[in-house]
């Protein structure tokens, strides 16, 4: 997902990513515009750079997901608002959720096997909010990640 950094903005971008949380179905009212159905999810991959999903209108009231689901997508538009980097899903926009089985997206594998060992994002998450490792467990990292 670093590559979507160096996009355009608005560009047709695709991605791949694990759920690691979702919001609530809210409704939202774009200026001049009738009142909308928005769901926002955020994605992530072993960068631990999570990147928030946009859903809306119908879309939004019938995707389902759970923390830990893996999902591609192709033809979501880019969108970078003060750094952080954004996926609206539009109506040619694709989701597909990548099960376990799926050989067709090589990717998928490496990413599971990385979420599985879910350490790692918890520790990526402790490591954004502090500067020392004292904050997360010298231990800890000395044990899991083999630092000396």
């Amino acid at each position: 997902m670093n590559d979507l950094r160096t996009k355009k903005e608005g560009s047709l971008v695709s991605a791949i990513g694990i759920v690691v949380r979702e919001d609530e179905l809210k409704d939202v009212t774009p200026k001049y515009k009738s009142p909308i159905k928005l769901k926002n999810f955020y994605i992530c991959d072993q960068t631990c750079d999570d990147i928030k999903v946009s859903l809306w209108g119908k879309q939004a009231e019938t995707f389902s997901c759970v923390k830990g689901d893996m999902f591609a997508f192709t033809r979501v538009k880019l969108s970078i608002y003060n750094g952080v980097v954004g996926l609206s899903v539009l109506l040619e926009s694709t989701i597909t959720r990548v099960e376990e089985n799926m050989n067709e997206i090589a990717l998928s594998h490496e990413l599971r096997r990385w979420w599985q060992e879910r350490t790692v994002y918890d520790l990526c998450q402790k490591l954004k909010r502090s500067n020392t490792a004292d904050d997360i467990g010298d231990k800890k990292l000395k044990e899991n990640y083999m630092i000396e």
